[in-house]
């Protein structure tokens, strides 16, 4: 897929650019409120472990990016419920504010 080290940098950077900007629309879209209550702030990005497909429409490269944005609770709620499993990708934004 890559010919060197540079291209496979230059991917993953695309990559990484492609996803912060789906997030942040995503985000915006749900004026940074659960998906789920529709109440609390975002507190969790569930990913689930195989997150980000990319797939070739019309030639041109495409992303198809699966997640979520909930409250603590409602994450939980779910998890406990059986709707979603915990992801290998997920951000717990407690957690994240807490090691900076």
């Amino acid at each position: 897929m890559f010919n060197n080290i540079p291209e496979m940098f230059a991917y993953i950077e695309k990559l990484r650019k492609t996803l912060d900007k789906i997030i942040s629309s995503r985000k915006e879209q749900l004026n940074n409120f659960c998906e789920y209550c529709h109440e609390k702030e975002i507190e969790v990005e569930w990913r689930p472990t195989d997150f980000c497909d990319e797939y070739i429409e019309d030639g041109i490269m495409k992303y198809k990016v699966d997640i979520k944005f909930f409250c603590q609770n409602c994450y939980d709620l779910l998890v406990e419920k059986e709707k979603i499993v915990p992801g290998e990708f997920t951000i717990f934004y407690k957690e994240k504010k807490e090691e900076i």
